[in-house]
């Protein structure tokens, strides 16, 4: 090795490991969640708990991450990133417990405040450059058993839609450019006879999936086996008012809160 090649290897920073997404699903007696890691082109990471925490880390706090996720023990993560870096291991060793640490409390409590407690700096919104969204919304189809006045679709009901396959590539390419949340919408998603087979693709495929609905399809019971069964993450369910007549004046439709409501 030459004397500049030397000097290099001591005084350049690493380069980047490369743009990554990782997702891992944690269910024990305590509870169930979602972790995603997003690695970012220039090694930086977005950690997301349970698609709704999001911890902005530099390039070795993304990298530790990396390896905690992949269930690197703790002596295979050292051996990295001592040799990586020329740190000590005992270096290593408290970056290990502090990532781990802030990753199990963010898990268990939603109570404690990371600014106070962890010692996490706050990130103002929308100042940290990201790769992509943190979520997606989809719309599936423009069809609808009501007909709001208010509603924000700006599209013909009867509107040609996109097959099974095409959502799947869709969806499929949203996870490889880093989209960890997909949220199923419309129109009315439950109209679909394949959003059953798009969210189990969608969980098979690492995303964590939710679905904004009217309720009123939610009474079938074979529908709602199928969704929990196929991972379904969260379900939010517009009800326009608790008055039943006012409810269905708004959403134009006759019979539209009692169903809601069944569902």
């Amino acid at each position: 090795m030459s004397i500049k090649r030397w000097f290099r290897s001591i005084f350049e920073k690493p380069k980047p490991l490369g743009r990554e997404i990782l997702s891992k699903r944690i269910d024990n007696k305590e509870g169930n969640w979602r972790l995603h890691l997003r690695i970012e082109p220039n090694g930086e990471g977005v950690l997301i708990i349970n698609a709704s925490r999001v911890i902005h880390l530099n390039q070795t706090g993304a990298e530790i991450a990396k390896y905690i996720i992949e269930e690197k023990s703790p002596k295979d993560i050292i051996g990295i990133m001592t040799k990586r870096y020329r740190v000590s291991s005992d270096r290593v060793k408290k970056d290990i417990d502090r990532i781990t640490d802030l990753i199990e409390v963010m898990l268990k409590t939603d109570e404690i405040c990371p600014i106070t407690y962890l010692d996490v700096d706050r990130i103002s919104p929308f100042t940290t450059p990201v790769s992509a969204p943190y979520r997606m919304d989809l719309a599936l189809t423009y069809r609808c058993q009501n007909n709001c006045e208010h509603c924000y679709v700006g599209r013909p009901k009867d509107m040609e839609e996109l097959d099974t396959d095409k959502w799947k590539d869709i969806i499929t390419r949203l996870w490889e450019i880093g989209i960890p949340h997909l949220v199923f919408t419309g129109g009315e998603a439950t109209l679909r006879d394949d959003l059953i087979e798009l969210v189990e693709w969608a969980e098979n495929t690492g995303l964590v999936t939710g679905l904004n609905t009217n309720g009123r399809r939610l009474s079938d019971r074979e529908l709602v086996r199928g969704l929990t069964d196929a991972g379904l993450d969260h379900v939010q369910i517009t009800i326009e008012s608790h008055d039943k007549k006012i409810h269905d004046e708004m959403v134009g439709s006759e019979g539209a809160f009692d169903e809601t409501v069944r569902g």
